[in-house]
């Protein structure tokens, strides 16, 4: 008697498309000293939004830029880097030179903000990052991805015992995930037209966009959008037997 090999069904979960953000990211590292502020916060100068991530031990510091200007950036060297975060973050100023010796001490991000038409295939499921590149606004590409998981685990365990995963198994992942994701990519492209208008021209300020400055003063708004990033609109519980 023939016996029929289980169904493998193979999960990737890394990998993008083309762009579809306004901005790319330069990411660089310094290290914290007695004194600096307490807390994440973020800078404006002409042209650039200079978030400030506090990891603790060191700084982790982003460059936000318009899409595609990277470039001429690096033409200008790495002087006209430290220049802005003098201006920006005074506190900074002894310790730009040593940590932000030359580009290499930067790294380079290509923001793509995209999905997948279609997740699944006979045998494969895409789910996080391989089925929608995120944006790094408010840093939600794992939160998806997880939740995309358990998702993919509740929908093909008791499938994957019978040893019969079939399409219409894939589909319904897609089709329970599809939707937050298009929502929070929505809402993170929004975010991004807000911080490239909040940066201005580098010959014209331009200044905090209302939306983000009513977010700053209404703590119930700031709440809400930080709950909805951090969750989502469909939050995911592994389903117990």
């Amino acid at each position: 008697m023939t016996q029929t090999p289980p169904t493998v069904t193979t999960v990737c979960i890394a990998g993008c498309g083309p762009a579809g953000a306004p901005l790319d990211v330069l990411w660089y590292r310094l290290p914290k000293a007695p004194g600096d502020p307490d807390g994440s916060f973020a800078r404006l100068v002409p042209g650039r939004l200079l978030p400030m991530i506090d990891r603790g031990s060191y700084w982790q510091g982003a460059c936000t830029m318009p899409k595609g200007t990277v470039a001429s950036l690096r033409v200008a060297g790495i002087e006209a880097l430290r220049s802005d975060l003098r201006k920006a973050m005074p506190f900074l100023s002894s310790r730009l030179d040593t940590a932000l010796r030359s580009w290499e001490d930067t790294g380079f991000l290509e923001v793509r903000v995209n999905r997948l038409r279609r997740w699944y295939r006979p045998g494969l499921l895409f789910v996080g990052d391989a089925a929608h590149a995120m944006s790094p606004v408010a840093g939600v590409g794992i939160n998806l991805a997880i939740q995309d998981a358990v998702a993919a685990a509740n929908a093909l365990v008791a499938p994957l015992r019978r040893g019969t995963v079939r399409e219409r198994d894939l589909r319904r992942v897609q089709r329970r995930r599809a939707f937050p994701t298009r929502v929070t990519q929505l809402v993170q492209r929004a975010v991004q037209r807000q911080m490239i208008r909040a940066t201005g021209a580098p010959d014209r300020p331009a200044g905090v966009p209302l939306p983000l400055r009513l977010m700053s003063r209404v703590p119930l708004l700031l709440q809400l959008f930080s709950r909805f990033m951090a969750i989502g609109i469909r939050n995911e519980h592994v389903a117990l037997p």
